[in-house]
């Protein structure tokens, strides 16, 4: 191995490191608050969902970045990662139509299946990738409607805009697949 070589790697594994330990330190942050307030109550199976969700995210963009080199494929990898783990995340904590229709809140991991399936099917290529993001975005834009309808009216502009910032989030990862996409033709 070369110095380059050499230095490029112990970066790599910087970067790995600090990955991992944002990780861990985001699943310790419940127990801390916990320990101060009441108003966070997890329970065991809180954490162990946590930490699939985040553990499934780590090594999604883990073995994005190594199976791709280019600057935009993980950018896009990460992005869609952090969006598909915040959409799920907000869902289970909270839900996000209104407790009288939670059973639409099942839409939302559903739309994140929808992108991993499309984007499997085309074995992780940045083509797939970029087209499972933006089946995200469009599916995410007719729950969008969908919560509208079923929310109280007094909460109508800010289900447009929790909607609207996943919505240009998925899209912005299709983008970023779909430049590495042509560059790849």
């Amino acid at each position: 191995m070369n110095r380059e070589d050499a230095g490029q790697a112990a970066t790599t594994n910087c970067w790995r490191v600090t990955g991992w330990s944002i990780a861990a330190l985001v699943l310790l942050l419940p127990l801390a608050a916990m320990q101060v307030t009441r108003e966070v109550d997890w329970t065991a199976s809180d954490f162990v969902f946590a930490g699939m969700l985040i553990g499934s995210a780590g090594l999604v963009i883990e073995l994005t970045f190594r199976r791709h080199s280019h600057r935009s494929s993980r950018m896009g990898a990460a992005l869609l990662t952090a969006t598909s783990l915040a959409l799920i995340w907000i869902d289970a904590a909270v839900g996000i139509i209104n407790d009288d229709h939670a059973t639409l809140n099942l839409i939302y991991p559903g739309i994140v299946i929808l992108a991993l399936v499309v984007a499997a099917v085309g074995r992780f290529r940045t083509v797939a990738l970029a087209r499972g993001s933006a089946g995200a975005a469009a599916m995410l834009a007719v729950t969008g409607v969908i919560a509208v309808i079923a929310s109280d009216p007094a909460f109508a502009a800010s289900v447009v805009a929790f909607h609207l910032t996943f919505v240009v989030a998925f899209l912005t990862a299709a983008a970023l697949f779909h430049r590495v996409g042509a560059a790849e033709r």
